[in-house]
């Protein structure tokens, strides 16, 4: 599925909405992009989760780096506790990173 549902959405949501209409005329075209890597998403929004952008990018990062610059569940479930934490990363958010993983492997 690429980005033609983005623009037909956007399309959709103009016809019907005016208000929103004028928004997104002045907003412009989406930016989103679409991916097939559903559990580095998943990751990645577990990890953004109730940070600020600054501060997740510089934690994802280093958590990708300890994870040996991939984000698969195989990573994951390889890495030792203390590099979760030491990417900075809380225990409950490692613990749903690895129950997320543990589900993705098992499929």
């Amino acid at each position: 599925m690429g980005a033609d549902w983005i623009k037909g959405a956007a399309l959709y949501l103009k016809e019907r909405d005016p208000i929103l209409a004028k928004v997104i005329d002045e907003i412009g075209e989406c930016t989103l992009k679409t991916s097939n890597d559903y559990f580095g998403a998943l990751a990645r929004s577990i990890i953004f989760q109730q940070l600020s952008r600054h501060a997740a990018s510089t934690i994802y990062k280093r958590f990708i780096d300890a994870s040996g610059g991939a984000l698969t569940p195989e990573s994951v479930l390889s890495m030792e506790k203390r590099k979760f934490k030491e990417s900075g990363i809380s225990e409950r958010k490692a613990d749903y990173l690895i129950i997320l993983a543990e589900k993705f492997a098992s499929k």
